[in-house]
């Protein structure tokens, strides 16, 4: 008897959340693609350099 009430409770619960987003991540994917960098087809930046990946100090770390 304490599981069908339990299970019942549970369906009337998950019910009530149809229409609500738990976790929307749109915002994260937007502001992940918002003023990337792109290389062209020989590797290189728009200003010639090929930056891969600096540390926290900006030294390069990936040359």
């Amino acid at each position: 008897m304490k599981k069908l009430v339990l299970m019942i409770f549970a369906v009337v619960a998950l019910a009530g959340c149809q229409d609500r987003v738990i976790w929307n991540d749109n915002g994260e994917l937007e502001g992940a693609t918002e003023n990337r960098e792109v290389w062209d087809s020989n590797g290189q930046m728009k200003g010639g350099e090929r930056k891969i990946w600096v540390n926290k100090e900006g030294e390069d770390v990936v040359k």
